[in-house]
């Protein structure tokens, strides 16, 4: 189904496609998760930092690295 819906050229019929799929996974489909991440974020004025990474949670994951003691 899915190779059918990439190669379908009309826009309404590959949306109804990957509806359809998403509607198979949604009913049949399982997960199992092995992890969950766990971050902790504080703040206070006796850390300084400079240019803080906007893409990632704890400063890109690189606090140790980028943050000092003031």
């Amino acid at each position: 189904m899915l190779i059918a819906a990439r190669s379908e050229t009309d826009d309404k019929k590959r949306a109804q496609m990957y509806a359809e799929m998403q509607q198979l996974l949604h009913d049949d489909g399982g997960i199992i998760v092995l992890v969950f991440n766990n971050y902790v974020e504080a703040n206070s004025k006796k850390l300084a930092h400079g240019t803080i990474a906007p893409n990632w949670e704890a400063d890109g994951l690189k606090v140790a690295e980028r943050w000092w003691f003031a």
